[in-house]
């Protein structure tokens, strides 16, 4: 078994959300721990995270609806916390609305065979992977 680990969308603008469940400060504290893990066993680490733009606009449609701006690029909301930084040669993919990059591709590029995720919004990006 090769696997890798991935974070998907522990991003300050969806943590902040008064309806996550658990709370923010136990999906953070559980993903850094399961993180630390990984990094000490020496499994690979990628960052999977919601981008949006304004030009163009790829929010997705109901953001659009709603008005809102979330995990815009080059935006505190766009980060994770500091639990959660990326190291140096720790993959980012970026995905827009419910486009995600082959992540299929992705995994089998880095020589994985096994994925072990996660993330926030189970219902939605954590599941679109």
């Amino acid at each position: 078994m090769k696997p890798l680990f991935v974070l998907v969308d522990l991003q300050q603008d969806y943590l902040k959300s008064p309806q996550l469940d658990p709370a923010a400060g136990s999906v953070v504290d559980g993903a850094a721990a399961l993180l630390a893990q990984a990094r000490a066993q020496a499994v690979p680490v990628a960052h999977v995270w919601t981008t949006v733009t304004r030009d163009p606009d790829n929010r997705m449609a109901h953001w659009k609806r709603e008005g809102l701006w979330q995990c815009e690029a080059g935006t505190e909301g766009h980060a994770p916390p500091a639990s959660l930084v990326p190291r140096q040669g720790e993959p980012i993919v970026h995905k827009s609305g419910f486009s995600t990059p082959d992540i299929a591709a992705f995994v089998a590029g880095l020589g994985r065979d096994t994925v072990v995720v996660a993330g926030v919004k189970t219902h939605a990006c954590v599941r679109q992977l």
